[in-house]
């Protein structure tokens, strides 16, 4: 899955192009740091902020950015993990009534229809 977003930020018509491309450079570095710190929560399944403290170090070695952009880094992509986490967990009891209901009556073609396009999404939908 993609995500894209649009940040609108206020320029003057005097801006220079050296400020903007500090700008571009400032929040590709964010991006890499989300990137960086969504590797490690993952591989680790942090969810707790002072797990996620202990490559605060590491990170900001690699992007050069200040704490105040790492804690960002940091916060987002723990917050992105803990909602696919959410939404997994959410999918997994929409699978499971449905399994159930579907052994209640096996005939039925709608629910087996159902869950099996719910079971199809969760292969799209892993990381890995």
């Amino acid at each position: 899955m993609e995500i894209l977003k649009t940040i609108k930020i206020p320029i003057a018509e005097e801006i220079t192009n050296r400020k903007l491309n500090i700008i571009n450079r400032i929040s590709s570095r964010v991006t890499y740091g989300v990137m960086l710190y969504l590797e490690k929560v993952i591989e680790e399944d942090i969810t707790k902020l002072s797990d996620a403290n202990k490559y605060q170090r590491e990170i900001r070695g690699k992007t050069g950015l200040p704490s105040a952009f790492i804690q960002c880094a940091r916060d987002r992509a723990l917050w992105m993990y803990k909602s696919y986490k959410k939404l997994h967990r959410e999918w997994g009891e929409r699978v499971k009534k449905l399994e159930e209901k579907l052994a209640k009556n096996p005939n039925n073609k709608k629910l087996q229809r159902k869950l099996y396009r719910l079971k199809e999404r969760a292969k799209y939908t892993k990381s890995e």
